[in-house]
Formats: structure tokens, sequence, C-alpha cells
């Protein structure tokens, strides 16, 4: 005790003690442990080293905390920064939680960064879940499993067969149930996480028309069919692309939001003896050993609290996990430096190779054609249809579907809105995400303050290509559905001849950069692969360069989904969670 030691566990925290066998139980410190109720569970009580401390509790976070604590040899810390909200109404409730109006009670924030390549100037709102289940407990619930190409292109990155897409669909059914008819076989039926098809029990009718004019339109369009197809969750290439009537949602079997907290890290979870959840936590550093991760130092109530793990530290927190990386001292190292920052392991792709979707929609008014039947059915449905379509940036091979052609991949999510209150005209907005865009960002700190904001940028359209994606989905399915003859809408905005004006900084240039949005679907920022060349972590999340640290989150995608990235956030903390639990990693 008496010992001079120069690590950097003594230099963190007064609250250190310089025993520094992590596997003693004599290494204790303070700290004040709450459960998911908010209440105290053995306040400033004498605790043990964890073996598992997870900094995190968003989707992957509470997945992957509550599998390796089926092991009651295990003893887990789950430390996050927000509360339990599972019971608010604004949470339970289906749909999308709004920034404008519960920013302060369930968002965080970071730095934005000016976009390129775009002429308004346009900032967004870089904002995530500050609450217990992350984006699962907010977003907008769609339920999308990654393609069978995407995941085959996760074990060509990683080198790792256990990405393949045969196994990510098994997960996939072991961990969810569906409630209610499932489309096809790929759904489980015993799992924690509830699924089910949105909406009512009978289709709205100007939902069809919607699917099947898009379908009639794509197919056209793009020289390549385009089907209605009845799960785009199957996995498999006749599923990539396609139309439908209804999404499917994570929903339990009464329509409410099922999340990670109250499908996974719930109350009984959290009542096991050999888990603890500390609330408004603030994590600031994983403490090294030399190049081994043995703990972390965080805040809570002004108090620095210093805890030990003696197996892994994990890290799961979305777009701050390269924040926390850098604070931590891995990282770039001549950034690291600037911040003052001591360097544990230099790699400068810590941050970089951000992907992020990005949102544009057009919105179509009411035509002579459409009878008021419609109009009186059209409330009451979180979405009205949508469908994947391939790259519209070129002319496909085929119109006719062939066995023997590889399905082309996905590159455009649209998602149908129907707006109606059955006095009103009636709109009908396609909001269209870019699945796969080019461009790349970044995530960097402004300075070594753990509590100022990180600065990220999505550096939108700093390849060309995806400014021409978008603008050739305009021309070719917008102004199509504009034109088609089925659709009982009429373009309001942008209009056919905004459209028509597609030159370099024109009309349809500038209505895509005035109306952009984003989707909150961070994912590269600290992406798996085979080496630190190009890579933060391996194939099973651990980071390069050190011992005993994993990211687990979907910012370690080693290649952005082709659709919503809660399903692959659940996959990734299920899958991880599940190798250690079998003492794999």
């Amino acid at each position: 005790m008496g010992k001079h030691c120069d690590c950097q566990l003594c230099k963190c925290s007064k609250h250190h003690k310089h025993n520094h066998d992590t596997k003693s139980k004599k290494d204790q410190t303070f700290i004040s442990v709450s459960v998911g109720n908010g209440t105290n569970k053995n306040t400033d009580t004498k605790y043990d080293n964890y073996d598992y401390i997870i900094c995190g509790g968003g989707t992957a976070g509470c997945t992957v905390a509550e599998i390796i604590s089926r092991n009651p040899k295990n003893r887990v810390l789950v430390l996050e920064l927000g509360d339990r909200y599972d019971d608010n109404p604004i949470i339970k409730t289906s749909g999308a939680v709004s920034e404008s109006d519960d920013f302060a009670e369930f968002f965080y924030q970071n730095a934005q960064q000016k976009q390129l390549k775009i002429p308004q100037n346009l900032r967004f709102q870089y904002t995530t879940g500050r609450l217990l289940g992350g984006g699962s407990s907010i977003n907008g619930q769609q339920f999308v499993n990654p393609t069978d190409f995407i995941m085959n292109q996760w074990v060509k990155l990683t080198g790792d067969p256990i990405w393949n897409a045969s196994n990510a669909l098994s997960n996939f059914k072991e961990m969810t149930t569906f409630h209610g008819k499932p489309p096809s076989s790929a759904h489980g039926t015993n799992g924690p996480l509830g699924q089910r098809i949105e909406g009512k029990s009978e289709v709205n009718p100007i939902i069809t028309i919607f699917a099947n004019a898009l379908s009639e339109v794509a197919t056209y369009e793009l020289g390549v069919n385009v089907p209605k197809i009845k799960d785009y969750n199957e996995m498999t290439p006749a599923s990539r692309i396609g139309t439908f009537e209804r999404w499917q949602l994570f929903e339990n079997a009464d329509g409410t939001r099922s999340s990670a907290s109250n499908a996974f890290l719930t109350h009984k979870t959290v009542s096991r003896n050999n888990v603890d959840l500390v609330h408004k936590s603030n994590v600031i550093k994983v403490l090294f050993r030399e190049n081994r991760a043995v703990g972390v130092l965080y805040n809570i109530e002004g108090q620095a609290i210093t805890v030990f793990a003696r197996k892994k530290v994990i890290v799961s927190m979305g777009i701050y996990s390269a924040a926390l990386l850098m604070r931590s001292g891995i990282g770039d190292k001549s950034h690291l430096k600037s911040q003052h920052i001591p360097v544990v392991f230099n790699n400068p792709n810590v941050g970089l190779h951000l992907v992020n979707h990005q949102v544009t929609s057009a919105t179509f008014g009411e035509g002579p054609s459409l009878p008021s039947n419609i109009i009186d059915r059209a409330a009451g449905d979180l979405y009205g249809g949508g469908g994947f379509l391939p790259t519209p940036n070129k002319r496909h091979k085929s119109s006719s579907s062939s066995s023997s052609s590889e399905p082309s991949p996905r590159r455009l999510q649209v998602i149908g809105i129907p707006l109606s209150n059955g006095i009103e005209p009636s709109n009908y907005i396609m909001a269209t995400l870019d699945n796969q865009p080019q461009s790349t960002g970044f995530v960097r700190l402004q300075s070594n303050d753990p509590y100022r904001i990180v600065l990220s940028s999505d550096m939108i359209f700093s390849n060309p290509i995806d400014l021409e994606t978008y603008k050739n989905y305009y021309k070719k399915i917008v102004l199509g559905m504009h034109k088609n003859r089925h659709f009982p809408y009429v373009l309001q905005s942008p209009t056919p001849e905004v459209i028509s004006d597609d030159s370099p900084g024109g009309a349809l240039e500038q209505f895509i950069g005035s109306t952009l949005s984003h989707a909150h679907h961070w994912t590269g920022s600290c992406r798996m692969g085979k080496s630190s060349k190009n890579s933060v972590c391996d194939g099973k999340g651990r980071v390069f360069g050190v011992s005993n640290l994993m990211v687990i989150d979907v910012s370690a995608s080693p290649k952005q989904s082709d659709g919503n990235t809660a399903a692959p956030a659940f996959l990734i903390g299920y899958i991880l969670g599940k190798e250690i639990l079998a003492g794999r990693i």
C-alpha cells in the first residue's frame, strides 16, 4: 500500500485504493447503486470488483447486460446517464418521441458541424436517447433486419462467421416473440422482445393503392422487378427489394413499445443479486494498467467514483463510444495530444467512418380522383406502407425476376405517411432514406473536458454520388408517382418544375438541401474489422491495441445496415452477449 505506483489508476481519483490485485475481493470502493425503479440498493455499501462493467444502458447495453448476468457468477454493473421511463405515457405509447417537445427529459446532444455540399449551411440536431433503453425507448419502432447482403459483408469485413445471415436470423428469432400471425417463418415465438405488424386489423385501402403504385413505378423506372412482398425481414435475396402495406414494429401484444429496457434490462433482471444499475452516472474514462482495461471512472451527483472490472469493460454508448475511447487514450495520437490526453493506443480510425441515414420528403396533395371514404379512413395508422428500392442511379439489367441473377442490394427506404383527419384535405408524405450512403463523417472531441459535448458531422454529400441518388430518386420515383394513374394524389412539394431543374446548384438541389433531415442512425465510428489499419475492434468487438475492452453497440457495425439500425443494435448485443456467456470471449 505504501509502495509508490505510477500507473494510470493512481492518477485518476482520490477514491481509488492502491491495491491493484483486481482479482482480490479486498480491492473495493464505495459506490451508490440504484436499481431500475430509481430506489437505492445498498447505498454506501462496500462493493467487491465487478466482472463486467457496461458503460451505457442503451439498446445493445441492456441486451448484453441481461445475457451475461444469466450466469449468477458474473457480477455486472451497468452505468447509464439517464433514468428508466418505461411507464411514462410518452415513451410507452407507440411512435417516435419528439425532440422538440421532450428534449430536456429524454435526449442528449452533440455539437453540430456544418454539413458539406448543402447550400443552406444546414446544421442537424445530433441528439440521442438519454434514458434506459437508449434509442429503442424513443425511436419510431420500425423493426428492419439487415439483409443477407449486409450480413455477408459483415463476415467479409471482419473475417468472423458469427455474423453470417443464417446465424443472424436464428438469433433474431430467438430474441423475439411475434404477436399475431407472422408473415413468414422468419419470426420468433418465445423471445423477450415484442414484434408485431402495425395498424388495425384491416388495411387502409389507400395504403394498398400506394404500395401497388410504388411497385409499378419502381419496376418501370428502374428496370428491375420491384414486387409486392409479404415479409421484408426474411433475410433472403428475394426479400431485399419490394413494396409492402404494413411495417413491422417493436411492439408488445397490446401495441405498446417493446424496448431494450422493458424486454431485457427489466426490473426482474436488475433484481438479480449479481446485477447493479447506476442511473444518472456519467462515465468519464476507461482506466488502464499498461494496456489492459481494469475499470472506469464515472461521476454521479458531483462525486468521482472508481470501479474495477475483473474480466471486461464494455463500452455501449452508441455515437458516444468513440468519444469515450478517445477520452481514455485510444484514438488518433495527434488529436489526443492536441487535447492533452495521454495516448494508450494510437488508432486513427476511432471516430472516423461515421455513417448516417439522411431523410428527404416529398408531399402529395389530394387529387380529384381521391374517394372521400378513403380520406375518412386514412387516420389511425403510424405509417402508410413503404418499400425498399435498389439504387436509382442506373438502369438495372432486367425488369423481370430471374432465379439465375443476383438480386440488387437495397439502397432506398421509402416510408409512406398518409395524413388526414377526415375534414381537411388529405396529404400523403413519401419520406425516403438513403440506406447506403457513400459519404462518411467523424466524431471528435472539442476538449479533454468530459462534460463538453463532442463534435460530430456526417459530411453529407462529400461523396457526390449521394446527392445524385436523391436527385435521381425525385426524377424517377417521385415524379413517376405523380404521373401514375392509380395513385390519387398530385405532387405539391417539390413541384414537377423544381424536379426538372436538376442542374448543379439548381432548384432540385436547393430543395433537397433545404428539406434534408437525418434518421439518428449513426454507425461505423468504432467499426469492427480485421485490424487496426482500418478498424477499431475485431469481429467480436474487442478493441485493438488493448485487452479486456470491448465495444458492443451499433457503432461497431462494419458496414451500415440497409434499414433502421435498432435491429442490428439488438443483434450485436445479443450475439456478443452469448459469446461472452459461453466463455468464447
